[in-house]
């Protein structure tokens, strides 16, 4: 085989790898509200309370608790008493629950475990095909009272509990994500959700990045046609 062919095929199959480990690693990914940190890295979303840190998966030390890296430019505006759908991927299915809570000030664990929004059952099916990730939609109301530096924090526990809601999910199998957010007393219709910087594309699917990669490869295999003849 031609070593121009089978470099470009090593290279395809690498790129495969990749995308898939990646996006399986990554367990969960909030789509709505944006999230506080785009496109994480795999396994980062480990780390409580928001999903990047170095506590990886529990919050070993207090300080691990919150989180003050608020961004400055992926807050999303909502009304107060409003009812607003929070969407995210799914792409490893495990036995748990999720939860989405609310913090008034901040992004502190024990202040989402004193306000938890929805709490629901996650029985571990709801697997994507081919890599690609499973979307969920939930709605939430947000509460009455308005707030600037307020944040919603979502929780994915994978310890096979799908019976009891989550009081605390410190020390067990979780992954989390956090949404910057303020609440105003009035939003015109036209800003309702509205956010400063819209969320990042998620890019092609696992699907469509496979049908590229293998495009290529034919591409590639066509060239190298006349090579083999020689």
């Amino acid at each position: 085989m031609p070593r121009l062919l089978t470099a470009s095929l090593l290279v395809l199959g690498a790129a495969a790898t990749q995308f898939y480990s990646g996006a399986a690693q990554a367990h969960i990914h909030l789509l709505e509200p944006t999230p506080r940190y785009p496109d994480q890295v795999a396994g980062e979303n480990k780390s409580c309370p928001c999903g990047v840190g170095r506590s990886n998966r529990i919050c070993q030390f207090e300080e691990d608790y919150s989180d003050p890296d608020r961004s400055t430019d992926r807050i999303t505006t909502f009304e107060a008493g409003s009812t607003v759908v929070v969407r995210w991927d799914e792409y490893v299915a495990h036995a748990g629950r999720y939860r989405v809570a609310f913090d008034q000030d901040g992004a502190d664990m024990v202040d989402f475990n004193a306000d938890p929004l929805a709490d629901i059952p996650d029985p571990g099916g709801r697997r994507g095909n081919a890599g690609e990730g499973s979307i969920w939609e939930l709605e939430v109301t947000l509460p009455e009272t308005p707030c600037e530096n307020c944040t919603l924090q979502l929780i994915q526990v994978m310890d096979g509990e799908t019976e009891q809601p989550v009081d605390d999910p410190i020390g067990r199998n979780t992954y989390y994500q956090c949404a910057d957010i303020r609440i105003v007393e009035d939003l015109p219709d036209d800003e309702a959700g509205c956010s400063i910087a819209p969320a990042p594309a998620r890019g092609i699917g696992a699907g469509a990045a496979l049908g590229s990669l293998l495009a290529l490869a034919a591409i590639v295999r066509r060239r190298a046609r006349p090579l083999l003849k020689r």
